[in-house]
């Protein structure tokens, strides 16, 4: 599938040039259409993950703990964003079982810890690029069941 690089954005320039570090990304797919909420100022956009999965796993179309080959993974950027971070939330059907999910949901959509600290911060050090690779990498975790790490405890 080609990737869909979005051209108008109109309110907030910086949430264009992330989208288009997102799309280059090699995991990513798709990227949607921003949609502006006019209330709030956010801006939602629905990126689509290729998943690694074992050949095995690929003809069900997902792993056995629920991880489809390619996850839709919706990044809210809020009105105050590059100086906020954006939210990040899965589908609603997606497994809540799984390790390293954050206790709340987001519009009925569960929520993943995709990295060991603060989203902020991971946003300030490596950029959307960072915030990209750590959601490739959770998903990835996330299919094969390896999200505890027992070298951290």
């Amino acid at each position: 599938m080609d990737k869909q690089i979005i051209t108008d954005v109109g309110h907030n320039k910086a949430i264009l040039r992330v989208l288009a570090q997102i799309s280059s990304h090699p995991t990513v797919s798709n990227v949607g259409a921003p949609v502006l909420n006019e209330t709030s100022g956010a801006t939602e956009v629905e990126v689509t993950f290729d998943v690694s999965l074992p050949n095995e796993w690929k003809l069900n179309g997902e792993s056995p703990s629920g991880v489809r080959l390619k996850e839709i993974v919706r990044f809210n950027f809020p009105a105050q964003f590059p100086m906020i971070p954006p939210g990040l939330s899965l589908r609603k059907d997606f497994n809540r079982n799984l390790p390293h999910m954050q206790p709340w949901v987001t519009d009925e959509r569960p929520v993943p810890c995709i990295y060991d600290g603060s989203l902020t911060d991971l946003f300030y050090q490596e950029g959307m690029v960072g915030i990209v690779n750590q959601t490739a990498v959770w998903l990835e975790r996330a299919a094969l069941e390896t999200l505890i790490d027992p070298n951290q405890g």
